[in-house]
């Protein structure tokens, strides 16, 4: 019996043949390189054609013949005797030869374990061309111009030459920027006085020198003679009385009586107590009424005129008022309260002093209020 064993390597393929007797070695098995990468599962091959048939094996030797009966009585023929048994099989005929192989690949084998060697590096690739040059970026801001610097080491001296000859006195040219002061040269001789140049332009004036240091104190001067006595206030009046002016002169002035509107700023109290209904209060011709105080819940309204109280007498609550010269303050209070952001701000009643007020209560209203006018 012959085995034949396909062995994948990873550089070649190699075929060994088995026998039962000599082994021959059709191919060089070499050592395995390092695993690679397992790859893709590979599409099944077709299988693989059927290999020719052996040829047949040569038939086997006949049997020995077996010893003769004795010749029987001749009788009636017999029954055919049974079939003899079957001869033994000849010998195995010889393999025949190996079908070729197939040109279709087997199916790809179980997937090997991961390697856990890392491959060999890939090459270099090859560099890439270079990208095309950016556009040149706005120009920056000027930047701030740089510190003076510093002047420069002054160069030596140089020699002094020698004197030349008195020229011809030229016309007095433009002054020029002052030199660096050179060494004395000897005395040239006494040349013709030259005409008197142009004046110069003005230079610029030089900045204003530090305020200097505070001199000394002066001595005390002599005193002056006393003045002449002033005309001081005139003498007279009475008590209460103010100075006022007589005429536009200067001085002219006398003692009079202050005006009869003087203001009295003093806050006053005004309390109506268990008010109920129409009533009047005595206040004055001028007043500012500050604050209004309420010991329980009820509406108050303060009218200049009876006329005006009448009017407005039946207007509910919620109604606002249509206007006109008679009420003066109203407010509604939910319980005993202070009202001090509603009060009135300089009421005048002509030459009358009384004034109407309407409750719903009884409610104790107390008013606190100045008088602004006589």
């Amino acid at each position: 019996m012959t085995v034949e064993v396909v062995e994948v390597l990873e550089t070649q393929v190699q075929v060994i043949e088995v026998t039962e007797s000599p082994v021959d070695v059709v191919g060089v098995v070499e050592a395995a390189g390092p695993r690679g990468d397992i790859g893709t599962q590979g599409v099944p091959g077709e299988e693989g054609a059927d290999g020719a048939s052996g040829a047949p094996g040569a038939p086997g030797a006949p049997g020995a013949d077996g010893a003769d009966g004795a010749p029987g009585a001749d009788g009636s023929p017999g029954t055919d005797g049974a079939d003899g048994a079957p001869g033994a099989d000849g010998p195995t005929g010889p393999t025949g030869a190996t079908g070729a192989a197939s040109t279709v690949p087997g199916p790809a084998g179980p997937a090997g374990a991961a390697s856990t060697v890392a491959g060999p590096q890939g090459a270099q690739g090859v560099p890439g061309d270079a990208g095309a040059v950016g556009a040149t970026g706005a120009a920056g801001a000027q930047g701030a111009t740089g510190p003076t610097g510093s002047t420069g080491v002054q160069g030596p001296k140089g020699d002094t030459g020698t004197t030349g000859a008195q020229g011809a006195a030229g016309d007095t040219g433009l002054t020029g920027s002052q030199g660096i002061q050179g060494s004395t040269g000897e005395a040239g001789a006494a040349g013709a006085t030259g005409a008197a140049g142009a004046q110069g332009i003005q230079g610029v004036p030089g900045d204003t020198g530090a305020t200097g240091s505070q001199g000394l104190q002066g001595e005390t001067g002599a005193t002056g003679s006393t003045g002449a006595a002033g005309p001081g206030v005139p003498t007279g009046g009475t008590t209460g009385q103010v100075l006022a002016k007589v005429s536009g002169t200067d001085l002219d002035t006398h003692w009079a009586d202050p005006p009869a509107t003087e203001f009295y700023p003093t806050e006053q109290t005004t309390t109506l107590t268990a008010a109920d209904g129409d009533g009047t209060v005595t206040l004055a011709k001028g007043f500012t009424l500050h604050q209004v105080g309420y010991s329980a819940a009820g509406r108050f309204r303060l009218y200049r005129t009876a006329a005006g109280r009448t009017a407005d007498v039946a207007r509910a609550t919620t109604d606002a008022y249509p206007g006109g010269p008679g009420l003066l303050y109203e407010y509604v209070a939910m319980a005993a309260e202070t009202d001090v952001e509603r009060p009135v701000d300089g009421a005048w009643a002509s030459d009358e002093t009384t004034y109407y007020y309407q409750a719903a209560g009884p409610v104790t209203v107390t008013l606190v209020w100045v008088q602004t006018g006589a």
